[in-house]
């Protein structure tokens, strides 16, 4: 079975915070993340619809500052730690 694509597109919002926009490229569906918790939230829910056969694509904005990308990318290390069994 091929693995479905999920774009995940940073985004910053007016108060310069940064969103995740999560979108399921098969129908659309999509999550509007807050936090990395709403984003893992996300993943696990499009994840379960496609037996976990999933990869996920990422963008940015333009206007996205190296702060921002970074914010993010670190919490995403974080959350590959924890799921791979680390602290």
């Amino acid at each position: 079975m091929e693995e479905t694509e999920i774009i995940a597109h940073i985004e910053l919002k007016d108060d310069n915070d940064w969103i995740i926009r999560v979108v399921d490229t098969t129908d659309n569906e999509g999550y509007i993340c807050e936090s990395i918790d709403e984003f893992s939230f996300a993943v696990a829910q499009l994840g379960g619809k496609h037996d976990n056969l999933i990869s996920v694509k990422w963008s940015k904005d333009p206007d996205v500052t190296p702060k921002h990308f970074n914010e993010v990318e670190v919490g995403i290390r974080k959350l590959q730690e924890v799921l791979n069994g680390g602290e």
